[in-house]
């Protein structure tokens, strides 16, 4: 039986070894290939050796369990810390970035444990519901540090992390709507849509304290309503212009992404919610820019996926309202951190079980990769669906991939699909459609896209077709694929070779039913792409939080496994 060392010893392993693979990928350190190893040289006194092989993308794939650490010839237990002070000179990493960085190590680790912990208690995983799978999820697959959230102790990880499976109950304001920036749907009755968070009781209760037709009722996560909203909104809450309602409603439970929750019992709705703490690549504020327009957003997308024949194994999770409050003070101040421009934010969004119909169960495509020692997710899955291994990723790759590929190619939208926005719906184990959400930031436009001229145009954020075609190949090919075409081949169910000229086939044939010839820059069958570095731009830029968030850096170019096979020997 484990204790919390051996998972730690475990969780330290594993993420020096996903260190080790995602610098050597961003090519922030290099490898000594020597006989029957690899040897990362730290200096002339301490070496990493491991056993690897090259994957599909040029990026080596280690034997997790034969990773050693050497000093002075004496082998040493591996310390995260310890790692991350031997590669500071190699990835140019100052002394004040390095601190933080190894701060956001620790915390990764602190949850890291209780995912494996919780990942052992498993026989199977097939029986697990969406938001069971959710809370789950060891977290983002390519950014090293993906469970930082810098601001929580141990009591709030307890209490608001996914993988400690705590629900709580949101605190709510009423706020004078005078105040607000919202986007509403114009079907959508705030009223109705209070009585799937509150009683009878309770929405009689609280109209006896506020004015529904001056002031709109908004939920907060209690966190950033004691840390963040009570103090620095405490002149609006003098003056009356928020009405403090205290916890109440139903209860919620965290998503992998924190700031977004779903209900305990079935709801019609999940809430995203600002939470100012530091996770993954930036501080988890709901950014204001999208606040008024995400619901015409959400029709937009779902207006292309009703009237496009091949979209139409596509679910858009709508959102329907919106409300920020800008803070009089730091809206105005140009070269401020965003983080305190982003305080106050609430986001109304379907929720996954008000879009599946019966005999459909759903999770998020992450989960794909899910695994621990007795099993893993895909296995069973595929197991599950009674087809073989290439027919199970053939109808992946037909209803995710494609439909992705095609709004890029056809209408000229990106989505950043990683894998918690892409939801792979499943019927009787096989992939039978997807559904897509979170459009504050995650879509964009191209600038050949037909919609560019219209409203959409002056809304979304419009990128080159190159640029844009990486939501595709960066946001779910490198952070996702990568990592299951190499899970399948060491279960032994598939070769990497073998699974990309599966997604080559799947291209081709999209590319002949379209009829129309694919611009250079946005086809998925050209011989390279350029390398996204997303761990380097940490080290390059710190954790300055001025005015924007972290923008991602180039490398050398990739070869495309997709054409011509594996391209490394």
């Amino acid at each position: 039986m484990r204790n919390d060392k051996n998972y730690y010893d475990i969780a330290v392993r594993n993420l020096i070894v996903k260190a080790l693979q995602e610098l050597q990928y961003e090519e922030v350190i290099s490898f000594v290939h020597e006989k029957n190893s690899y040897r990362f040289i730290v200096d002339s006194n301490k070496f990493y050796t491991f056993e690897a092989k090259l994957g599909a993308w040029d990026n080596i794939q280690i034997n997790q369990e034969t990773l050693k650490y050497y000093v002075l010839e004496i082998e040493k237990s591996l310390d995260i810390g310890e790692f991350l002070i031997n590669i500071s000179s190699h990835a140019n990493i100052n002394d004040e970035t390095l601190s933080q960085y190894i701060e956001e190590a620790n915390q990764t680790l602190f949850s890291d444990v209780k995912i494996l912990k919780n990942l052992d208690r498993f026989e199977s995983f097939l029986n697990l519901d969406f938001q069971q799978v959710d809370q789950i999820l060891p977290g983002h697959t390519k950014l090293i540090m993906n469970k930082g959230r810098i601001g929580f102790g141990e009591e709030e990880l307890n209490n608001y992390a996914p993988e400690f499976g705590q629900s709580f109950t949101l605190h709510w304001l009423a706020v004078k709507n005078s105040l607000l920036l919202m986007g509403v749907d114009e079907k959508l009755d705030l009223k109705s849509l209070y009585t799937h968070f509150f009683n009878d009781a309770e929405i009689s209760e609280i109209s006896k304290k506020s004015n529904f037709d001056e002031f709109i009722l908004l939920p907060v996560h209690p966190w950033q309503w004691n840390k963040y909203l009570k103090i620095q909104f405490y002149q609006s809450i003098l003056n009356e212009e928020i009405v403090d309602l205290g916890e109440r409603g139903r209860k919620f439970y965290p998503q992998a992404s924190l700031r977004t929750l779903t209900g305990v019992e079935s709801c019609a709705y999940d809430v995203k919610l600002a939470l100012s703490i530091l996770n993954t690549s930036c501080v988890r504020g709901i950014p204001h820019k999208y606040i008024e327009s995400g619901q015409k957003i959400s029709s937009f997308m779902e207006q292309i996926v009703l009237n496009d024949r091949k979209l139409n194994n596509v679910r858009i999770l709508k959102e329907q309202a919106a409300f920020a409050m800008p803070h009089k003070h730091f809206q105005g101040i140009a070269k401020g951190s965003y983080r305190y421009k982003e305080f106050f934010g609430v986001v109304f969004r379907e929720s996954v079980s008000k879009v599946l119909s019966a005999g459909e169960s759903a999770i998020p495509t992450a989960a794909l990769v899910l695994k621990n020692e007795k099993n893993s997710f895909i296995f069973e899955l595929i197991e599950a669906s009674k087809v073989n291994t290439s027919e199970w990723l053939s109808l992946y790759f037909h209803n995710v991939v494609i439909p992705l590929y095609h709004l890029q190619v056809k209408h000229g939208v990106g989505l950043v699909a990683h894998g918690q926005n892409t939801i792979l719906v499943l019927e009787e184990g096989r992939p039978s459609g997807l559904i897509i959400k979170d459009f504050h930031g995650d879509l964009r436009l191209s600038e050949s896209s037909p919609y560019r001229q219209d409203e959409m145009g002056n809304i979304l954020e419009i990128l080159p077709e190159r640029y844009l075609i990486h939501d595709l190949i960066t946001g779910h090919f490198i952070t996702l694929l990568r990592y299951l075409s190499q899970l399948l081949e060491e279960k032994n169910l598939i070769t990497e070779e073998e699974f990309y000229q599966l997604l080559g086939k799947e291209v081709q044939r999209y590319h002949f039913e379209l009829g129309d010839s694919v611009s250079e820059d946005v086809n998925l069958l050209k011989p390279e792409f350029e390398k996204v570095l997303v761990n380097k731009v940490r080290f390059e830029m710190g954790y300055s939080e001025t005015e924007q968030r972290l923008k991602p850096l180039l490398g050398k170019n990739l070869k495309n496994p997709l054409v011509g096979g594996i391209h490394n020997e």
